[in-house]
């Protein structure tokens, strides 16, 4: 351990007058970076560090000499930047404690910085005062637009309501009653419009659409599906099951019904899984489930423990 360690040793200028290094070099050791050192040699680190900062004076390393003279003169470091904030014509708000974007971000804050980056070709501290004050002057820019709308729409009359009006009142009642009302369901015999991506039964799967316009495709493949789910349904209607029983009027107690269940059901009929070799229709019908007339299955199964 060295006496540095306990708050005693040399001072930062003793320290500078044994490496001697002149204004603006950095310490051999420093691992930043530095412009266009990679491209130069044949010198020491320390000269060739002082030969760039004078050629890149906005990236100049800072005299700590010098700092500390303007420290005791009064002046500080951040004060110097707002001056040459004030000078540039920056607006860098001041550090409340809740704000984010300051004059003299810190290199190193790894946060969003508005517009940031979109910037190339300076410090990060150069960068961030352009970019902060960029936000600052579009945010104001946005509530000065917000007030002079607000006392525009404040300066016009505010508009009476015209929901007691009767001369609005008879318009809509007119327009009501030659409303033209549709008495039950309307069938599907519209044609759609031209353009129209949906499916239109019997067009693609008859001849119906050939050599004919789109509307007139379009209609007689309804006109055809109609018709046919016309006749189909009376079919069904008149027809009589295979095993001879007479069709019994649907329930809305029951699930399972007597005719039997259709073949595109998908849900559970108990004994199902059990039964092989016949339809589904067949097959459901002469379950216990479907097969008796009560009104549900619970009432099927309290006669035969009453029985």
């Amino acid at each position: 351990m060295t006496t540095v360690q306990y708050g005693g040793g040399p001072t930062i200028e003793q320290r500078r007058a044994f490496v001697n290094l002149r204004p603006g070099s950095h310490i051999p050791g420093y691992a930043g970076f530095n412009p266009q050192l990679k491209f130069n040699s044949g010198k020491t680190y320390g000269e060739q560090t002082a030969e760039l900062s004078k050629s890149f004076p906005h990236k100049r390393m800072v005299d700590i000499g010098a700092a500390l003279d303007a420290r005791k003169g009064g002046a500080s470091a951040a004060c110097q930047q707002a001056g040459v904030a004030e000078a540039q014509g920056l607006r860098l708000p001041k550090s409340t404690g809740d704000n984010k974007y300051i004059d003299g971000m810190l290199p190193g804050y790894t946060g969003y910085v508005p517009t940031l980056i979109n910037r190339f070709g300076g410090t990060y501290r150069n960068l961030c005062d352009e970019s902060v004050d960029e936000f600052v002057r579009n945010y104001e820019h946005r509530e000065d637009k917000a007030t002079d709308l607000k006392r525009a729409s404040t300066a016009f009359p505010q508009l009476a309501s015209l929901r007691g009006d009767p001369a609005v009142r008879d318009h809509l009642n007119f327009w009501a009653d030659r409303k033209p009302r549709a008495d039950g369901k309307r069938q599907n015999l519209e044609p759609p419009i031209p353009g129209y991506q949906g499916y239109v039964p019997r067009v693609y799967t008859t001849q119906a659409g050939l050599g004919c316009r789109y509307h007139e495709m379009t209609r007689n493949g309804l006109e055809m599906f109609n018709s046919e789910t016309k006749s189909g349904s009376a079919r069904v209607a008149t027809a009589r099951p295979a095993c001879g029983r007479e069709p019994v009027a649907l329930d809305g107690n029951r699930v399972y019904q007597q005719e039997g269940m259709k073949p595109a059901y998908t849900g559970y009929v108990p004994r199902r899984r059990f039964n092989f070799g016949h339809t589904y229709g067949e097959t459901t019908r002469n379950l216990p489930v479907c097969q008796h007339s009560y009104p549900t299955y619970g009432n099927y199964v309290r006669s035969l423990t009453a029985n």
